[in-house]
């Protein structure tokens, strides 16, 4: 499986996966949102941050709950409509109601800037 784009949103993300031989989304998406969300539930933890409170839930099954159950999947059958998804990610962050970029390679959380040719603003 390869990463051919991403966007993290502060609710939300955009990903693009490849997958080089069988297509395992559902596989892919619960390990990486089992991840995640271990890894945000720790650090909220270890700072004594108060919005752990906001992932608390009253459950039987969890006690936690970063993501929804669910996710949206499309799928992308040719380069068109590969590169349309491509600049929806990279533009989501420019949009009014977030206003969190004024140019998508300048958002840190996107993979925009490997495409322009300005990897020194990707996270690593």
């Amino acid at each position: 499986m390869s990463i051919l784009g991403y966007v993290i949103m502060p609710n939300h993300f955009h990903v693009l996966f490849y997958f080089n031989d069988e297509n395992k989304l559902s596989d892919s998406m619960r390990d990486l949102k089992k991840f995640c969300a271990f890894e945000i539930r720790k650090y909220l933890e270890s700072s004594k941050n108060s919005m752990l409170n906001l992932i608390r839930i009253e459950n039987d099954k969890q006690v936690f709950k970063v993501w929804e159950d669910r996710f949206d999947d499309v799928w992308i059958g040719n380069k068109e409509l590969l590169e349309i998804k491509l600049e929806y990610i990279h533009q989501n962050p420019l949009q009014s109601h977030w206003n969190l970029s004024e140019y998508p390679e300048n958002y840190r959380y996107s993979s925009a800037a490997f495409y322009l040719g300005t990897p020194d603003n990707v996270v690593k």
